[in-house]
């Protein structure tokens, strides 16, 4: 069985990014001394992603639309009347803004328990946040979240960080099933990869070696999709939206030139569950 430690790579250097870099502010802490550098204290994970830094920042760049993407998305729900966000965190990324508006309640899941202990004893902490130990791709989260008085009745965002490629597909339809089965109305927004750059099929030496290199780092990305919209609708979902890293780029840094072909094959979505 997939565990939350087959969610490699990326998610790894999500964590050592968001130590270095703070283009993306978090409004969950009104410390301004508390920076995301304060977040992050495992420096095996940071040994781990440096080479991962050192030869494609422009991940850095990709994590920040992601982010950027799923903030923009989370406003727009809170502004429908969600009330509800889960975010399935992966190692300890902090990049998404939790607004602290009042009756939004927001529950975190992850295996990082030094880090909600930190956050749950933090003065700091303006929004409502809800920390909860676990592993979503092995445990039922919704049962754990159940125990942390989340409501399956109440309109849910959920918002899964990371990247779906490095799961198999199996895995990523056991965490959908477990959200459509069990919450009454919800939307969640995640990220996924064209299967093209996992066939090789592109027909861009540049991106087969792009791929070479994420492998050698022991990054493994098995799993993209064609057609995600049919893939969500075989499973109960409807689409909202699917929108590439290209064209995100073009909308928030205002430009047309791409400083990579990747970002063309990695899209972000929205899904919503179906009637």
């Amino acid at each position: 069985m997939a565990s939350i430690d087959d969610v490699n790579g990326i998610d790894r250097f999500i964590t050592y990014s968001g130590a270095e870099e703070n283009e993306i502010s978090c409004s969950l802490y009104t410390n301004e001394s508390i920076h995301h550098g304060s977040c992050y204290s495992d420096e095996n994970i940071l040994k781990k992603t440096e080479p991962i830094v050192q030869g494609f920042p422009l991940i850095q760049t990709m994590i920040n639309i992601h982010a950027q993407y799923f903030n923009d998305v989370l406003n727009q729900q809170i502004s429908q009347g969600y009330r509800q966000i889960v975010i399935l965190r992966t190692d300890s990324n902090r990049r998404i803004v939790r607004e602290p508006a009042e009756g939004n309640n927001y529950f975190e899941i992850g295996q990082d328990t030094g880090l909600q202990e930190r956050h749950l004893n933090s003065s700091n902490t303006i929004a409502n946040v809800t920390y909860v130990a676990g592993d979503y791709l092995k445990d039922d989260f919704i049962h754990l979240l159940s125990k942390h008085h989340f409501d399956c009745d109440v309109p849910t965002y959920f918002i899964w960080e990371g990247t779906t490629a490095s799961l198999k597909r199996g895995s990523i339809i056991l965490i959908l099933e477990k959200i459509r089965n069990q919450v009454k109305h919800f939307k969640l927004s995640l990220g996924y990869l064209s299967h093209t750059v996992i066939a090789r099929t592109t027909g861009d030496p540049e991106l087969d070696q792009y791929m070479d290199d994420l492998e050698k780092m022991d990054i493994h990305w098995i799993t993209g999709f064609k057609d995600m919209a049919t893939f969500a609708r075989a499973l109960g979902f409807k689409m909202v939206e699917t929108v590439s890293i290209a064209d995100l780029y073009a909308r928030y840094y205002s430009t047309d030139s791409l400083p990579s072909k990747i970002f063309r094959f990695h899209f972000v979505c929205t899904l919503e569950c179906g009637e």
